[in-house]
């Protein structure tokens, strides 16, 4: 196996940071179509992601994980500017 070697729980460190660089890139992206998205609010978004990513959920990420990253930006907006 040459990637997802460093596991934490269940998941790797890999595919984690793999995740955040993607999700980066998405909002790196993104900032072309919405102008008012900062760095910031994508990075918060991007990290919270992350985290729920690693989690140990007993349920599909795919629920969870999207809506605690709109959350965090959400929060990031409404807090940071």
């Amino acid at each position: 196996q040459r990637w997802g070697r460093t596991r934490i729980g269940n998941k790797s460190l890999e595919g984690t940071v793999g995740f955040f660089a993607s999700a980066m890139m998405a909002g790196m992206l993104l900032q072309g179509f919405w102008p008012g998205l900062s760095l910031v609010t994508f990075s918060l978004g991007a990290l919270a992601g992350a985290v729920v990513e690693l989690l140990p959920l007993n349920v599909d990420d795919n629920l969870p994980l999207p809506l605690t990253a709109g959350l965090a930006m959400e929060i990031s907006i409404k807090f940071l500017g």
